[in-house]
């Protein structure tokens, strides 16, 4: 009997501490900033040194005011700008908000090297990209900002990227490159 009253004061415990923890719970989701997404062109980019952070604005349906400190983001958003072109962002609410992720969708015929899709997520800190790769669509990625400007100047200059290899098991971009011939 003394066995099943230390069990029956354990449950009881467990159980406060769970209707305790409940609610406080339950509530840090409510003080978390709500989340989007919107689809859109970019219509305006403004870096404004002072603040450390870039306004875009991006024109669809409606019109998203937002900022971001991170340079590849702003990366893609200027590819997007530079083309006319639409992108879908991640934003979390706030004053001001800001984006979180974007991706560029490009359409266009499949050849080989070119870059079809481009995105980027500041929770996992990849670009991600769709590249036309032996008659096929591979969706490849890379950590290296220095990989992600090599495609984001393909998809401007709409040419292929070159020596393009990444690892077969991970799909992680281990080589790219631009080129174009120089006129004599």
């Amino acid at each position: 009997m003394y066995r099943s009253v230390k069990i029956l004061m354990l449950v009881l415990a467990v159980g406060a501490m769970l209707a305790i923890c409940a609610p406080y719970d339950s509530t840090a989701h409510v003080n978390q900033p709500a989340g989007g997404k919107f689809t859109g062109v970019p219509r305006d980019v403004d870096f404004i040194k002072n603040s450390g952070w870039t306004q875009v604005i991006l024109q669809g349906s409606d019109e998203l005011v937002a900022q971001t400190k991170n340079e590849r983001i702003e990366g893609i958003v200027l590819v997007a700008f530079s083309m006319k072109s639409e992108v879908t962002v991640g934003y979390v609410e706030g004053n001001p908000k800001m984006l979180t992720s974007i991706t560029l969708s490009l359409k266009g015929e499949d050849e080989e090297g070119h870059v079809r899709a481009l995105s980027f997520d500041d929770k996992e800190n990849y670009c991600r990209a769709t590249v036309f790769k032996k008659g096929e669509k591979v969706n490849v990625w890379t950590r290296s900002a220095q990989m992600q400007s090599i495609l984001e100047t393909a998809v401007r200059q709409s040419i292929p990227v070159q020596e393009f290899t990444y690892d077969p098991k991970t799909k992680e971009i281990t080589r790219g490159k631009v080129n174009v011939e120089l006129g004599k």
